[in-house]
Parts: C-alpha cells; sequence; structure tokens
C-alpha cells in the first residue's frame, strides 16, 4: 500500500524523523533501507537496536504509530499516478479479486481505503499486524488469497520493496515490482516477474499477459 498506491513516503518519513529525534537522535536515511517494506513491529526493533534508544519496544510502537497516524489524516496525502485508474479498471473487467495486503496496521489500512473509496474495489483487507510473520514472510499474501478464495499460484502482487517481492515469490504468487525509488534500482528485484517504474505502464492487458490470458 505505502508507496505502491500512496504517495506516503514524506508522511513516513517525517513520523521516523520525528520518532528517532525525539529520542535525542539524528535520522538516518541509511538506516531506514533496512526496514523498508516491514511492520511497524520490525520498524521499531531496528531503529531501537541501530540508533540504541532509550525505550521498549511497546512504547516504540506506540509512538510510531500515532506520529504516523497523524501524518496520514494530512490533506496532503494522495494516491500515486494511476492508481486510481487501474484499480477501477480491474474491477470493472470482472475478472479479478483484490485484496490489500500491506505490512501497515489494519487502521491505517481502513483508513487509507475509506479515504480514497476504494471500499467496494477490495474484497479483502490485511494488515501485516494480523498474521504470525511480516514480509519479506509470506504470511500476508496467503492470508489474502484464503480471504479471496483463490489458490497462491492463481494470485499476482503488485510490490514496491524488495522485501514485498520476496514475500509473494514465497507465497507461490506471480510478482510485478513497481518502483522508481533510488534506493531499489532495478536489479534490487530480480525476482520479480516484471519491473515497471510506475503504476501508470500498467493496464488490464498487461495483466493479463502475465497470466497468459
Amino acid at each position: 500500500m505505502d508507496g505502491l498506491m500512496l504517495d506516503s513516503k514524506k508522511a513516513w518519513n517525517d513520523a521516523e524523523t520525528r520518532f528517532v529525534e525525539s529520542c535525542g537522535k539524528e535520522f538516518q536515511p541509511e538506516v531506514g533501507k533496512k526496514y523498508h517494506g516491514l511492520r511497524v513491529q520490525g520498524m521499531v526493533e531496528v531503529m531501537i537496536r541501530e540508533y540504541q534508544l532509550p525505550l521498549t519496544q511497546k512504547e516504540g510502537e506506540k509512538r510510531l504509530r500515532q506520529y504516523a497516524k497523524e501524518n496520514f489524516a494530512k490533506p496532503s496525502l494522495k494516491l500515486l499516478p494511476g492508481c486510481k485508474r487501474l484499480v477501477e479498471d480491474l474491477s470493472a473487467s470482472g475478472r479479478y479479486a483484490m485484496a490489500v495486503a500491506s505490512s501497515a496496521s489494519v487502521e491505517l489500512v481502513q483508513a487509507v481505503v475509506e479515504r480514497f473509496a476504494f471500499t467496494n474495489y477490495f474484497q479483502a483487507l490485511v494488515s501485516g499486524e494480523e498474521v504470525q510473520n511480516g514480509k519479506p514472510a509470506p504470511d500476508v499474501f496467503l492470508r489474502a488469497a484464503e480471504l479471496l478464495k483463490v489458490e497462491p499460484m492463481s494470485c499476482l502482487v503488485l510490490e514496491d520493496v524488495p522485501n514485498g517481492i520476496k514475500a509473494a515469490k514465497a507465497a507461490g504468487m506471480l510478482a510485478i515490482a513497481v518502483s522508481s525509488h533510488p534506493y531499489y534500482p532495478m536489479e534490487s528485484f530480480e525476482d520479480a516477474d516484471k519491473f515497471v517504474k510506475s503504476l501508470e505502464e500498467l493496464n488490464v492487458a498487461t495483466i493479463a499477459e502475465l497470466f497468459g490470458k
């Protein structure tokens, strides 16, 4: 969801920076690379360890969630180019059931879907906090497939970070990497079945091609 559907980079960067600075430390982008695509639990674990923060895991998760929640409520939060059109077109085709399977919290996933009027387009919403293991483990995608009542091998995942692609492939699914992030050049997504820089490059026909239909 984040970085794929939603232009939430600034929202998360600001939350992470505020989190680190609230503990008297200076935010380091290189540390951020170590937890991209992880659940809040994993993000906080990395930040406490790397920055040597004087926080408990529980305190850290509560604080980071609150900062992110505040930023996600701001009017400046927008969908990424091509997202709304692709979701609407795939739904209108009548060929695909769709789910949001994100590392974000249940609260954030639901808030985003409702805010951008996507409620009727997605048949399932899954948060990484609802499964035992976060990405790159396949749990969140396998749970989405279960809720959609489809076999994993019949699923296609769109992801913007390498950990997400690894999770999709571990689940036995097709995967498209969608990324223009400087941290992650095309070589970072060697396991993906297809690589594009924007959702604007995808449509019903390109999706069908991957399924051989």
